[in-house]
């Protein structure tokens, strides 16, 4: 039996050339994938069903490979763990899920970053949801073209900008700029800079701000049409609004309350709004909550000389709790004192998973820079450390 502090269970038996599998992996909150594989010689029969809140999703592979047997087991398992969430990931991509592929091929990469046919249909899958993303915002800046409101078509048409150059994007651009420059022309010089910062904040998606300036505008400038501007800027700022609460909401009740403190922090961020100041104080509650759990998981691992696991959940407080002096003190214990094996190494790797694939990206970045202070030259750890900065970074670029 193999199996890491958190979720990762794993039951194996090997005789002579036919080895049965079994594998029952449970992720995160919602979702719990059991399966198991045969290997007879180099032919492996797997099966993997993925229970997710919207259904069941089934997995049948038939592989051939020259592998050598008497590689390390949790090397195995590591690939094949991979492998499975690589054959989730085609199936989600032919069923057009493209939000279920790209986390399912990412997780194969995080735990076989070299995965080659993995890196592949990850670029794919993401170009194509960048396609439909296009597609839909095209469709999107139209609608809002035939009823004339020009801030929605000049958001969304500089949007798809960002991404292509296209002829009939840029006509929609020019005649959203002419129909708002009419607007413009209608105001005093004085707030004639002040219409072209809500007009910038809008484009880049800070409804907030462009709803401050517009309201600004309309009270300085009895002309409907500002009124109409500010109208459109607040309808666009509560629905970025609701998106970011239900995004917490739904982080918060899978108890991945780091990603939930992040949108509520994104709202608060812009404004004060009382019900993201509520649901901060309950997310905050939790946090406290998680941070005694894995402080005190982490005491009793120590005590009990499993160092290598409570290093994961020491880990875990300080990325819930930055400054808690305790969780420092015994993670500098662990460092002085330990002399860490490679079956330590692969607990760390593994820990760093978990971490990672939950959405705590600095606990993950942290054991794995741990493993690169005892093995410098390994390859997964350093890979897998740039990518959860890649995740960390696209984060903080949409807040």
């Amino acid at each position: 039996i193999y199996s890491n502090a958190q979720s990762d269970f794993y039951f194996s038996y090997n005789r002579w050339l036919i080895s049965p599998f079994v594998n029952i992996k449970f992720i995160g909150i919602n979702e719990i994938s059991p399966g198991f594989k045969i290997s007879i010689k180099n032919i492996d029969i797997y099966y993997l069903v993925t229970i997710r809140e919207e259904g069941l999703k089934h997995v049948v592979n038939l592989s051939y490979h020259n592998y050598i047997r008497n590689v390390d087991t949790v090397d195995n398992l590591v690939y094949q763990t991979a492998q499975s969430f690589y054959d989730a990931g085609i199936v989600s991509f032919k069923n057009k899920k493209y939000d279920d592929a790209i986390e399912d091929f990412d997780r194969a990469l995080i735990w076989y970053p070299e995965f080659e046919k993995a890196k592949k249909s990850l670029q794919e899958v993401e170009s194509l949801k960048r396609n439909v993303e296009i597609y839909r915002h095209y469709e999107k800046g139209k609608l809002f073209y035939k009823t004339k409101n020009w801030l929605g078509v000049l958001r969304e048409f500089s949007y798809i900008s960002s991404f292509v150059y296209d002829d009939s994007v840029d006509v929609y651009l020019k005649e959203a700029y002419i129909n708002l420059k009419t607007g413009k022309d209608l105001l005093p010089l004085g707030l004639k800079d002040t219409f072209d910062m809500a007009i910038e904040y809008f484009k880049k998606g800070d409804f907030v701000n462009a709803s401050k300036l517009f309201s600004y505008i309309a009270q300085n400038n009895k002309d409907t049409i500002f009124t109409i501007y500010l109208e459109m800027s607040d309808k666009a700022r509560e629905e970025w609004e609701n998106i970011n609460l239900f995004k917490a909401r739904e982080y918060l009740s899978k108890g991945m309350y780091l990603k939930a403190k992040e949108m509520v922090t994104r709202i608060l961020a812009k404004e004060n709004l009382k019900e993201a100041r509520i649901l901060e104080e309950e997310i905050k509650r939790k946090i406290r909550e998680e941070t005694k759990t894995y402080m005190q998981k982490g005491l009793k691992m120590y005590a009990n000389g499993m160092l290598t696991k409570s290093l994961f959940y020491f880990n875990k407080v300080l990325s819930l709790d930055s400054d808690n002096l305790e969780a420092k003190k015994y993670i500098e214990r662990i460092n002085r004192s330990k002399k860490y094996s490679k079956k330590d190494i692969e607990s760390l790797y593994v820990q760093g998973i978990t971490a990672y694939t939950t959405g705590d990206y600095d606990t993950a970045i942290s054991l794995w820079k741990k493993i690169l202070e005892i093995d410098p030259s390994n390859k997964k750890a350093r890979l897998n450390i740039e990518r959860a900065q890649r995740r960390k970074l696209s984060l903080d670029n949409h807040k």
